[in-house]
């Protein structure tokens, strides 16, 4: 009998504590499975896949990468330089497989036209020479029902997309609580994170009407101090105050970086019924981007993330003995 009230005590006691600290408690309790990340040569799975994004005036094409090094880097003694004759070349060879395309145009994954790839310039930037992002310019053909940006162009056109909307005030009270969820799994169980070390999350909603839901994607920034901080991302199906087959990861930043979530459009690009998110993210002077697509069940993996701009690594030989 003592034992048995003890044991009650002891439940009490922890009920009252998540009782006080609900905002903790909920997010102990909220599931959030890690996001996976990309297979090898998954993107091929989309075929001859074309996406240009313009956050502004111009676009950023996104996929293909046509900086893929193929021939293009030079080492002596132990330094990495560009062969530019070598880019140049790759780059018209790579080029020729966009440009022409017929794109389907979306703002917020609502079709507003279409348009055609007419140039692609990549290029290089800075000294010694790095990476620039690739543009690409666009032509509209006849014109758009909506032109202000950010604008998606898509080829091969998809047969369906889902329209990005505005969430509710619970949908963004069930993300909050998934991006804690996330970072405590991140920072581990000794820390003890609170709503407000975490940034104000960005919330988009998207309404998927034919399966009667909503794809909740939300993003955060966490900082714990001395230079410790975190970038959270979660996306799952809103259902009252949670979220359900909820996904996430969390991504250490190092120090003077940051990242944050811009955009967030939703397409068909295969035909299997089951729309992909493109969320494109504002990273210092750059765009960076993220492909998911949902299982059977609509829980969402990494399909791709890039472009990848950094140069290779040197490569070490071993000591000989």
């Amino acid at each position: 009998m003592k034992r048995s009230w003890r044991s009650a005590r002891l439940a009490l006691l922890s009920l009252g504590f998540l009782a006080a600290t609900p905002a903790v408690g909920a997010a102990q309790r909220t599931a959030v499975a890690p996001l996976a990340a990309p297979r090898p040569g998954a993107l091929a799975s989309l075929g001859e896949l074309v996406i240009a994004f313009a956050p502004d005036t111009s676009y950023v094409l996104a996929i293909p990468s046509l900086w893929e090094r193929r021939n293009i880097f030079r080492q002596a003694q132990g330094n990495w330089s560009v062969v530019e004759p070598a880019f140049a070349r790759d780059s018209t060879r790579a080029s020729r497989g966009v440009i022409g395309k017929a794109v389907g145009m979306y703002i917020n994954g609502a079709s507003v036209g279409a348009g055609r790839v007419r140039q692609v310039l990549p290029g290089l930037c800075g000294d010694p020479p790095a990476w620039c992002q690739t543009r690409a310019v666009v032509d509209v053909v006849g014109s758009l029902s909506r032109n202000e940006p950010p604008i998606v162009a898509v080829s091969p056109p998809p047969m369906h997309s889902l329209e990005t909307v505005e969430p509710s005030e619970d949908e963004v009270a069930a993300a909050t609580l998934a991006l804690l969820a996330v970072f405590r799994r991140a920072a581990g169980i000794r820390l003890r994170i609170t709503e407000d070390q975490m940034g104000t999350p960005t919330v988009f909603a998207v309404d998927d009407v034919d399966n009667n839901r909503r794809l909740i994607i939300a993003a955060a920034s966490l900082d714990l101090g001395g230079g410790n901080s975190f970038s959270g991302l979660v996306v799952g199906i809103a259902a009252d105050t949670i979220l359900r087959a909820a996904t996430g990861r969390a991504t250490r930043l190092s120090a003077s970086h940051s990242e944050e979530l811009r955009s967030v459009n939703s397409f068909d690009l295969n035909g299997d019924t089951r729309d992909e998110l493109l969320l494109a993210w504002r990273s210092g002077d750059y765009w960076q981007f993220d492909l998911l697509t949902p299982d059977r069940l609509g829980r969402y993996s990494q399909l791709w993330r890039g472009p990848d701009l950094s140069l290779p690594a040197v490569p070490t030989r071993g000591r000989r003995r």
